[in-house]
């Protein structure tokens, strides 16, 4: 399956953030507090669900078209409000943005069942590179529930592409790898 350079360069992005993104979290509760970093990741989920709804509304869609789509947004955006640490919040949105970019490239080869399960298949896999990745840093280690959070994200960013009421996939350019099918 190819998959744009958009949805690789994301993929190589989450493994490589591993090596700096903890102390990077922790910089910011240092000299910010940690009330601003849960609010930085609300704040990042916020934006996603804005950028979502302003490109609908650029479309004029009907309101019918859009209810499944942004009655499972709303229902995700509180449960994953809930979530008590912003780490976890932030694999959910990182690894549902993911997913969502690699359905939209398999979508574009091909419009089967199985397209959705090959999208989260490349996202489970990333998310297993970064949890080993992380088993050889020195101040992080494997995580089964960082992975389990990775799934979790990467199923409901494949379901809001699969839901999605308009049609994003005309995108021209040759994918990034594996060529032409």
């Amino acid at each position: 399956m190819p998959f744009s350079t958009m949805t690789v360069i994301l993929a190589l992005a989450i493994v490589a953030s591993a090596a700096f993104a903890r102390n990077i979290s922790s910089w910011i509760r240092t000299f910010f507090g940690a009330d601003y970093f849960r609010y930085a990741a609300h704040a990042s989920l916020v934006f996603f669900a804005f950028i979502l709804i302003v490109i609908f509304l650029k479309h004029h869609l009907s309101v019918c078209r859009c209810v499944p789509f942004f009655l499972l947004l709303c229902v995700t955006g509180i449960i994953v409000f809930r979530i008590k640490l912003p780490e976890e919040k932030i694999h959910f949105l990182e690894y549902g943005a993911l997913a969502f970019l690699a359905a939209r490239d398999v979508f574009k080869r091909e419009k089967k069942r199985g397209a959705l399960f090959a999208a989260l298949a490349f996202c489970l896999f990333v998310g297993f590179c970064d949890e080993v990745f992380q088993f050889f840093l020195p101040s992080r280690f494997f995580d089964w529930r960082d992975l389990a959070f990775n799934g979790i994200g990467s199923a409901w960013g494949a379901v809001l592409y699969a839901i999605k009421p308009i049609d994003i996939t005309k995108n021209k350019r040759e994918p990034f790898l594996w060529g032409k099918s």
